[in-house]
């Protein structure tokens, strides 16, 4: 039998990540999130929110995506607070074949996750990265 092959371009790839940075109320969630949310009048300060912005950097696309207001179940059964900060970074490539893609992607995956966890970082406040406990 002969090997199954991906047909075709490689023409982008992506790299999702998600997280809910925890606290037990919108206002303690928003002060979180390195942000500020103004519509018309309304500054948003302790209001249920969904905020997507689209940023393109030379050949990726960054859709970054901030929900307060979620509730997660886990593992031991209790229920977290948070907001949701997801960051999906596309990276729009041009290679022949699936061969050519996959000799390449181990570095070109890593850049991307780098590129990719600097704007999960740059979504947050001091504060919420100091909570999350980083070792440097």
């Amino acid at each position: 039998m002969a090997p199954v092959g991906i047909a075709g371009p490689v023409e982008r790839y992506s790299l999702k990540y998600v997280n809910l940075i925890q606290a037990p109320t919108i206002v303690d969630q928003i002060t979180k999130i390195n942000m500020a949310v103004r519509v018309g009048e309304v500054e948003v300060k302790d209001d249920h929110m969904s905020v997507q912005v689209h940023r393109s950097e030379g050949d990726t696309l960054h859709i970054m995506s901030v929900v307060t207001g979620a509730q997660a179940g886990i593992a031991d059964g209790n229920q977290v607070l948070g907001a949701v900060v997801d960051i999906d970074s596309i990276r729009f490539v041009h290679f022949a074949d699936f061969g050519e893609f996959a000799s390449k992607l181990a570095p070109a995956v890593e850049t991307l996750r780098q590129a990719n966890k600097i704007k999960f970082f740059s979504c947050l406040t001091d504060a919420a990265i100091n909570e999350m406990g980083p070792k440097f």
